[in-house]
């Protein structure tokens, strides 16, 4: 794996201007998000060597097809809305963007559970999971399209708007519904979550 130069400063990486749980919610994410490529509707065709091969069992294969599918018609859902005039402007195809929906899910929570061990814990304090959680919603996610360019990007596009690729993964996080105390069944803490990993 991979990282040039031009990601590795702020705000998405130092060791002096922020704080390691930062880094962990802005690089880590990366890291995590392409890690779990490999496991993804695309990736997981592709055995040790690079080669095209079906290796998962019958068994593992239709319960991440399931797990993928609850993915799929949660994105479904998602609003892409004109940021002008608030008008509706289509939706996310939850196909298109399933592999780094994945990954962009796969990616909070291994970042988020990898800070957790580095500290010696399973779960993080909630206020400290508010500062990963924080952390990671300001070290990427603040984007402006015009509603031609929003129309392009929802038929063309493999990855999410910003919104749901930050709204996304958090509403199927449990460990963020804690650390924010979401009450079960609103938006950020719905009663159904879906994780593939």
């Amino acid at each position: 794996m991979v990282f040039p130069a031009g990601i590795l400063q702020p705000p998405i990486f130092s060791n002096v201007v922020q704080p390691a749980i930062a880094n962990y919610a802005r690089i880590g994410v990366v890291m995590g998000h392409e890690l779990t490529h490999g496991f993804d509707d695309d990736g997981r065709l592709y055995d040790a060597a690079g080669q095209l091969s079906s290796w998962w069992t019958d068994s593992v294969a239709a319960t991440f097809e399931a797990k993928a599918k609850c993915l799929k018609q949660q994105y479904d859902a998602f609003p892409i809305v004109s940021e002008t005039d608030g008008s509706l402007l289509g939706h996310v195809d939850g196909s298109l963007t399933l592999g780094e929906n994945i990954a962009d899910n796969g990616g909070v929570k291994l970042a988020y559970l990898a800070y957790a061990r580095q500290t010696g814990v399973d779960v993080l304090a909630p206020a400290e999971a508010q500062l990963f959680f924080t952390s990671f919603a300001q070290g990427w996610w603040c984007q402006k399209r015009t509603d031609s360019l929003a129309r392009v990007l929802m038929h063309t596009d493999p990855h999410s708007p910003g919104k749901w690729r930050l709204q996304g993964p958090l509403m199927n996080s449990p460990y963020f519904a804690d650390a924010f105390q979401c009450p079960l069944g609103t938006p950020m803490n719905p009663t159904k979550k879906c994780v593939v990993w």
